[in-house]
């Protein structure tokens, strides 16, 4: 096991009997042992939490990376192939529409 995936931290918690049954029950039910149930789920809230409350970081650009950055700013937008041929697609589905709606009418 690497350094980096060695788990060395330690947190306690204290709870009621019946609180510790329930998470013990929700543990056996996804077959992992408590403390890796509480790890992931603890987890996966705090950076849900980050996501949506944290401050953006801020990023700092020397003057020369500014204007790169402006430069592509101003350039228009082109779409990529993918893009481009979705476009077309629903161009093409909504023409075909228009032509089924146009002979349903008449």
């Amino acid at each position: 096991m690497t350094l980096e995936k060695r788990k060395n931290g330690i947190l306690q918690l204290t709870m009621t009997a019946q609180d510790q049954r329930i998470i013990e029950k929700g543990a056996k039910i996804r077959g992992v042992a408590v403390s890796e149930y509480i790890r992931t789920l603890a987890l996966e809230t705090a950076k849900r939490e980050l996501d949506q409350f944290s401050e953006p970081e801020t990023v700092a650009l020397s003057a020369d990376g500014y204007e790169q950055l402006q430069a592509l700013l101003d350039e228009p937008l082109q779409p990529n192939p993918a893009l481009a041929n979705a476009f077309q697609r629903l161009a093409d589905m909504q023409t075909k529409k228009a032509v089924i709606s146009k002979d349903a009418t008449e």
